[in-house]
Formats: C-alpha cells, structure tokens, sequence
C-alpha cells in the first residue's frame, strides 16, 4: 500500500478507536484541523472556564481544584444540563475506555461536589441522575 502512494496502513485486527486516531492525525497533517470558534471564557451559572481550560473560577473566585476535577467541570460545563454519563465522563477525563468500576468517576465527583457545593450532601448545581449518570445544572430547577 505504502508502494503505491499511500500515507499509512493498519493490519488486521484493527480497533475503530485507531482508525479514528490515524484519520484525525492525517487531517490534522493535512492541515483541515477544527478551528476553536468557542469564546474566550466560558460563563455557565456562578461558573467560569479559562479559555485554556485549567482555571476554573466560582463567583469569580478561583477554585482549587486538581487536572481531573477540571476535566469534569469542562465536560459538565461544554454540555450544561445533559445528563452525561459515568463512561462518556471517563472516556473524555480518562481518555480511556470504561472498564468495570465506576468507583473513579464517583469519587472524584465527591470530591468536585466538595468544591463547589455549599451543601456536597444537597448539591445544587452537580446532580445525580439515578441510573443515567450526572448533569450540571445551571437553571432555577432542583431534583
């Protein structure tokens, strides 16, 4: 394949999650790579995201949170009031695919929730949907 011009090759067996990557790495050499059109700073509720996404501020307070706390709270704040599940969380936190426990994911949403809660028991604004998984909740409502 390589002989006849082609830029790259995958051998049998082969994960769709590879082929992606090598699609995303051939475009990106290509040059078609996605132009970032989000804002500066991402304003959701009381919450801010930094434009490079590792600060995140509450009332425009900084909050002291750790890299996957961050991650979290970009996935929860990219997609408000979805419901997100525990493996899409781990899939973009992670970047791995969900294996078994989702313990992780739990723990750091504890651990998040006893950031940004005023309440972590009560929380307002990072809800457990039971059996879907968890949504920032940026509107007046409460479950």
């Amino acid at each position: 394949g390589l002989a006849i011009g082609g830029d790259d090759y995958i051998t049998k067996p082969f994960s769709p999650k590879e082929v992606a990557y090598r699609v995303k790495a051939q475009l990106r050499r290509a040059g078609y790579t996605e132009e970032k059109t989000s804002p500066k700073k991402l304003q959701i509720g009381p919450f801010e995201l930094s434009s490079n996404e590792n600060e995140v501020k509450k009332d425009g307070k900084t909050l002291e949170l750790t890299a996957k706390e961050i991650g979290l709270m970009s996935c929860f704040m990219h997609h408000p009031n979805q419901i997100l599940s525990k493996e899409t969380l781990f899939e973009h936190v992670w970047g791995d695919d969900f294996f078994g426990s989702d313990n992780t994911v739990m723990v750091h949403i504890r651990r998040l929730r006893e950031k940004i809660e005023a309440d972590p028991s009560k929380p307002t604004f990072l809800i457990t949907v039971k059996g879907l998984g968890y949504r920032l909740q940026t509107k007046g409502e409460t479950r």
